[in-house]
């Protein structure tokens, strides 16, 4: 095999250089401009992984690629390139090998593959203990926290949470990450004014970073802190700051997101058509090629509901199946027993008595296995509501099938 000239090798250094400038500090500008060169820049990562004069380079080109590819629905790319990335980093390079495995368990995780990320970011906290590096041990213990966020393991998300905000004594991205996170684990945990605390803090900084995205995600939590209180208006408020900061950013996932909260919104005023207006816009085809199995989940499982509670069964039928197939691969168990639930309640609508009993008592099994999470143990006690209802003459009426919020 013929060696690279001189000239090439010359040219991937410089464009690697190039790139490493550009990403490494991030604001919503630069955001924009590297979403229209992310292909270019992986190009050049690619080439440079493979000559052993930048495969440094390439690597810290990969990692600092990373929020650029979560943001812009390069998931799947970026993930192939970490893989590679990781493979051929040297063994002294352990800053490098940390950071490429944090980053990689973030794409993991909002792409829905839990368990793949948290085994990343245990890899990443047996290298760096090897280490005295305080805060790339704090960088890890936030991503493992996150991770156990979102597998419902919410002593181990605090636990890690409060390690990590402890040593984040800046204000800057990191201290807002860990508060952010403190306070979505308080929500779940049945907490919400210590969630809105959290969450109003990581707001504060996140306005001062310049960073559109962490800030509307900070905002969808704080939206559902205030949902989860009843307090409607204010939600709404903050849900629309949110669709306006990612309207202009153009960050199309997101504004998924809090489309599919705004959606929320109107179910809870029973104003079902609006809400499947809001579902179906945020279903995108920006959510359909990004990856991001949780979204398009919690999308299907919105959308059938909606469907249901205007009474066309039918239509919803689909949408549920999709939403409870996903939520199998993706073994969240505590979402899979609420669109269970609601399979449980189209059946008991239309008469199906057995088959609503049946797929009651599935969704309750599942939810015996959270009794420190405060969502799934009221969804339990609204459940076995629910399913006594079935033994009387009339239908249920237990207002309990809910659509799922964004996880930002």
């Amino acid at each position: 095999m013929s060696q690279p000239s001189p000239h090439f090798v010359r040219a991937v250094h410089l464009s690697l250089s190039e790139g490493l400038t550009e990403t490494s500090t991030l604001n919503q500008a630069k955001l924009a401009f590297l979403s229209q060169e992310y292909l270019n820049l992986e190009r050049a990562v690619r080439f440079g992984l493979d000559l052993p004069a930048t495969t440094p380079q390439a690597i810290q080109l990969t990692w600092q690629l990373a929020t650029v590819a979560e943001r812009r629905g390069q998931r799947q790319s970026w993930l192939a390139l970490a893989g590679h990335a990781l493979a051929v980093c040297p063994e002294g390079e352990s800053f490098l090998y940390v950071k490429l495995l944090n980053s990689r368990g973030m794409i993991l995780r909002r792409s829905g593959d839990l368990e793949g990320a948290v085994a990343a970011h245990r890899l990443a906290e047996q290298v760096v203990s090897q280490s005295k590096d305080s805060q790339l041990w704090a960088e890890t213990q936030y991503n493992l926290g996150a991770a156990y966020r979102w597998q419902h393991r919410l002593d181990e998300a605090e636990t890690a949470g409060n390690q990590a905000l402890a040593c984040f004594t800046q204000p800057d991205k990191w201290r807002a990450a860990a508060l952010a996170l403190l306070g979505n684990v308080a929500l779940a945990k049945g907490e919400p004014q210590r969630a809105e605390a959290f969450l109003q803090a990581a707001t504060v900084l996140y306005r001062e970073l310049d960073d559109a995205t962490e800030l509307a995600r900070a905002l969808i939590s704080l939206g559902r802190v205030f949902l989860a209180q009843d307090k409607i208006a204010i939600s709404t408020t903050v849900h629309q700051e949110a669709l306006q900061l990612l309207s202009d950013s153009g960050d199309a996932l997101e504004w998924s997101q809090v489309q599919n909260n705004l959606g929320i919104i109107y179910f809870r005023q029973k104003q079902f058509q609006q809400a499947e207006m809001a579902f179906r816009q945020a279903d995108s085809l920006a959510v359909r090629q990004s990856g991001d199995v949780p979204l398009s989940a919690r999308l299907a499982q919105n959308l059938g509901l909606a469907l249901l509670e205007q009474g066309h069964y039918e239509t919803a039928l689909p949408h549920l199946q999709r939403a409870q197939h996903l939520w199998e691969l993706l073994g969240d168990e505590i979402e899979l027993a609420n669109t269970t639930a609601t399979l449980a309640d189209l059946w008991g609508r239309q008469g199906d008595v057995t088959r609503a009993r049946h797929q009651y008592d599935v969704a309750l099994s599942l939810l015996t296995k959270y009794p420190s999470h405060s969502w799934a143990q009221k969804l339990s006690n609204d459940l076995m509501r629910e399913r006594e209802s079935l033994f009387r003459e009339s239908a249920p009426t237990v207002d309990r099938p809910s659509p799922v919020g964004a996880h930002s």
